[in-house]
This record gives C-alpha cells, structure tokens and sequence, in this order.
C-alpha cells in the first residue's frame, strides 16, 4: 500500500489581476468561476514529487485573477508521475490533496489581489441578517 500524500512545501511563483472596466463603471450580475489545473507532475524519486499549478478566477468580462505556482509533495511519486505521462491526470486521491492544497494556499492571496484590482471578492460574501428581538411581554409556547 503507498503512503498517503503530504504536502511539504507549496510557493506561489507568479500572481497576476487584471480589471477590464473603469472604476466606478457597474456590471450586473457578475459570474464568478474559479478553477485549480497541475500543470506539470514530475517525480524527484520514488517518494518525493514537484507539481506545477494554476489557480484562475475569472470574473465573466469584469476582470480575470491567475496565480502560478509550485509545490513538494511526499507520497507515491513515481506511481503518480507515470499516471501523468499515460493519461495527463493523476489518480483521484492524490488529486483531491493537490487540489484541495492549491485552493486553500491561494484562495488567501487571490482576495488580496481582487482588493487591489478593485474586482470583487473571489467567493461569495456571507450575508448579515440581524434580527430584532422580540418585544417585551409573557412567553408564550
């Protein structure tokens, strides 16, 4: 049985915010898509590996957020680096840790850039409701 995946280092190489309208200017109804790709997995022996990445946030004509970088992982590495050179993707498992690494390390950095692009915020803000207390007088059930 292969040893599970860890990630023992992940850098940003290169961060990227482009904003296509003027301040000010207002789009409805933007839409928001996000994605995570490898770009390149090689294997530096049989239990260490270096992924490539690519974490994009495209905001439909408003504007576009891309961050590129790299990550050392211990686990199946060999196994993993032949299943990308087949197939162009690796074993599920081991992709969910990549990916789940790749979005949470960047995820941090990309609303950093959307402040200083002006762009909004790659996720959905939570919304407030607070609610007024009931007024005074007898519970009842």
């Amino acid at each position: 049985m292969a040893p599970p995946l860890e990630i023992t280092r992940l850098e940003m190489t290169g961060l990227e915010a482009k904003r296509f309208q003027r301040i000010g200017d207002r789009a409805a109804n933007v839409r928001i898509d996000q994605n995570s790709s490898i770009t390149q997995l090689t294997a530096l022996s049989d239990s260490e590996g270096s992924a490539a990445f690519r974490f994009c946030v495209n905001y439909s004509g408003l504007g576009y957020l891309n961050i590129e970088g790299e990550m050392l992982f211990r686990g199946p590495a060999e196994e993993m680096a032949s299943c990308w050179i087949e197939k162009g993707q690796i074993p599920s498992g081991e992709a969910n840790v990549i990916h789940s690494a790749i979005v949470s390390s960047c995820m941090v950095s990309a609303v950093l850039l959307a402040r200083e692009a002006k762009l909004p915020p790659p996720f959905p803000m939570p919304r407030v409701n607070v609610k007024r207390p009931p007024p005074p007088g007898p519970e009842v059930a």
